[in-house]
């Protein structure tokens, strides 16, 4: 529906554009022979995209989603550095069941990260 709307409005304006001072005055017919090689060329479809391109990405760019996932995106590779860095120390001191218990949780970690991504 939002995308005939704004189909119809580009085509309005390109219709405007090209015949200029000859748009009110101008048959049907010619405006649907304008219409139908434009649309042929693929000129209306590719801005009618480019139009809603835009509006997506101002949506996205300001949704709680989007916002929520970058947070959770910091914290996860906090946690990584944190765990590789506990990691390294517990096996540099020879205390490998820390090392399990880490790296065991640096998988689970990774696996909520890569769940969560999907969705």
């Amino acid at each position: 529906m939002l995308r005939d709307i704004v189909r119809r409005h580009v085509e309005n304006q390109t219709l405007r554009l090209f015949l200029q001072d000859k748009y009110d005055s101008a048959s049907f017919e010619e405006k649907d022979r304008l219409l139908n090689n434009l649309r042929s060329m693929g000129t209306i479809d590719t801005e009618v995209d480019n139009i809603l391109n835009v509006f997506i990405n101002s949506v996205e760019k300001k949704s709680v989603r989007k916002k929520r996932r970058k947070w959770w995106t910091i914290a996860y590779a906090g946690l990584n550095v944190i765990l590789t860095t506990l990691i390294s120390y517990a096996s540099k001191q020879d205390l490998w069941t820390l090392v399990g218990g880490l790296a065991m949780i640096f998988i689970l970690i990774q696996g909520i990260n890569i769940f969560f991504n999907e969705n």
